[in-house]
């Protein structure tokens, strides 16, 4: 779906560009931690435009699914020590990527946790939360975690032809980060603004368009039909 509505804007557009311009709108979504009003750019701006360049760089990297990525990286459980909460003492921040991963277990906690799989963007946000639980003061290190994400995305994109699974792993973190960043500045109001139905929802999804009409002019797609 996000291949065939962006075909013309990706075929003429390199990977390398279509990355600088998702960077530099992302670079955006600090200003709240930093007290920067900057006019005509409310927070909600910043994440659509972010949003009006992320569907094109999926494209470009023929990613078919975001969800199903994400989604097998975290099974309502966090890869690493495959629990929800997830517990610092037996994960990765204490004992190491190599030592906690074993694929074969996130694969079952896949299958075994199937039907938690979230429905709208609330539903990915209230998951995320009951993995990594996370207070209002933990904005500024959301920030960090944000960009050292980017960063890792950025390498990702430099090595694909070499290493293209590596996109996927930085994708679904950089995604993680994302989502903490816009829960902890009132994430459930943001996933709202597109969740909401009738009139509200219609409004919400012209302001969208009209954000990302700013940047880019892409076609425009709702969040229902990714």
């Amino acid at each position: 779906m996000i291949s065939h509505i962006y075909s013309e804007q990706n075929a003429q557009r390199p990977a390398s560009a279509t990355f600088a311009h998702f960077v530099e709108v992302c670079g955006i979504l600090t200003m709240h931690s930093r007290k920067k009003k900057r006019e005509g750019a409310s927070f909600e701006d910043a994440l659509c435009k972010a949003l009006g360049w992320y569907f094109p760089l999926m494209a470009k990297f023929k990613v078919r699914s975001v969800e199903e990525l994400i989604y097998r990286k975290y099974p309502f459980v966090c890869p690493y020590c495959r629990q929800a909460p997830h517990v610092d003492r037996v994960c990765k921040t204490v004992r190491g990527t190599l030592g906690t991963v074993d694929h074969e277990a996130l694969r079952n906690k896949y299958e075994e946790n199937s039907h938690k799989r979230p429905k709208g963007i609330t539903e990915w946000q209230d998951m995320f939360a009951a993995i990594y639980p996370r207070q209002i003061d933990d904005s500024a290190r959301s920030v960090v975690a944000l960009f050292e994400e980017l960063g890792e995305l950025a390498e990702a994109v430099r090595v694909f032809e070499r290493h293209p699974k590596a996109f996927a792993e930085a994708l679904t973190g950089y995604v993680l980060s994302a989502q903490e960043r816009c829960r902890l500045l009132d994430g459930r109001r943001i996933g709202a603004m597109f969740s909401a139905n009738g009139a509200e929802n219609t409004q919400n999804m012209r302001r969208f368009s009209h954000l990302i009409g700013r940047t880019a002019r892409p076609p425009v797609v709702t969040l229902g039909q990714i």
